[in-house]
């Protein structure tokens, strides 16, 4: 049994991704005129830059996953990428986690098997639920399944340019919050934003996300967002030695 990725959801993702984005950087201005909050220039463009460059790197690792097709036997499950292939036994299966939308529609399925590797179904929205049966269907009965339920609808058209808002919001009333507290804090929260990059990075370079996700052939997905991410946390601390002086 074959089953491919919905193109639907690949272009919901990419939209959903264009509107934090814009929400958020829509938010930053607002409310620091809103707030009095004077936001540096220089660091504002450069989370501008770093946005655009993951937003690339997503819509590319989006169209990547627009080819990827799931095989399903009742001995094995494989993944296609193009010409890659990746083949995991149904026996070596120790748990499955199905995540589902409020709705109660799978938005995820998370494989876990006894050779430590994992595999990670999503945006298969056309054909889910029969695959999602399928699967359980062909594994050992005695295999753990476990079911969450999301609390809310992320796929609303409204939520992520409310999230971006929101955040965005957090964000300048914490600022205000420090600098009528005290003002010579305000110097510093610079390198705060630097060192939350830098760890971003190791997470990326370290855990790989994308590539646990969606297979070894993204790797380069995730050391490319690590460097990113790095190169902005060196660029935050520049102007912040730079503004101490």
């Amino acid at each position: 049994m074959e089953f491919i990725v919905s193109n639907k959801e690949v272009i919901r993702r990419k939209t959903a991704y264009v509107a934090l984005v814009i929400s958020l950087f829509v938010g930053l201005l607002l409310f620091s005129k809103l707030l009095n909050i004077r936001l540096i220039s220089s660091l504002y463009l450069s989370f501008i830059a770093a946005f655009f460059l993951l937003g690339v790197l997503s819509f590319h690792f989006l169209d990547v996953l627009r080819t990827k097709k799931i095989r399903l036997t009742d001995q094995e499950i494989e993944r296609l990428s193009g010409k890659l292939s990746e083949r995991f036994l149904l026996s070596e299966v120790e748990r499955i986690s199905i995540k589902r939308r409020n709705s109660g529609a799978v938005r995820e399925i998370h494989i876990f098997f006894r050779n430590h590797k994992h595999l990670y179904l999503s945006a298969f929205e056309q054909d889910f639920d029969y695959l999602t049966s399928f699967l359980v269907d062909k594994v050992d009965r005695g295999i753990p399944i476990r079911e969450k339920f999301e609390p809310i609808n992320f796929d609303h058209l409204i939520f992520y340019p409310t999230l971006g808002l929101i955040i965005s919001f957090c964000f300048i009333s914490f600022l205000k919050v420090i600098i009528d507290t005290d003002n010579n804090i305000l110097k510093y929260y610079e390198l705060a934003i630097s060192a939350l990059a830098c760890s971003t990075a190791v997470f990326f370079a370290c855990w790989k996300p994308i590539a646990r996700r969606s297979g070894e052939k993204n790797v380069a997905t995730d050391y490319i967002i690590a460097i990113i991410m790095f190169v902005l946390s060196i660029y935050v601390f520049i102007i912040q030695a730079m503004y101490l002086k």
